[in-house]
């Protein structure tokens, strides 16, 4: 019976170990800091960092200029928020 008692034990602690690894790895995504970056025509929100999230800004901001003196006739204002 003995035997039988530490073998529920250790699944038992195997299990409990399991668990607190998920937990830490849920707390470590969790961690990951989401930052909002505004240019002059986008806001961008990301969890890849700054850098990351200033140069998509950027980009953005590119594309829209290209877009721009291709589609001069087009309406460049936008359009109002509630």
């Amino acid at each position: 019976m003995y035997t039988s008692d530490r073998g529920t034990s250790l699944a038992l602690l195997r299990s409990v170990a399991t668990l607190v690894a998920c937990a830490a790895l849920v707390a470590a995504r969790a961690r990951r800091r989401v930052l909002e970056t505004k240019s002059p025509h986008f806001t961008v929100v990301s969890n890849a960092g700054q850098k990351t999230a200033e140069s998509v800004a950027l980009q953005f901001e590119r594309v829209r200029s290209m877009f721009k003196k291709q589609w001069a006739w087009a309406r460049w204002t936008a359009p109002s928020r509630p």
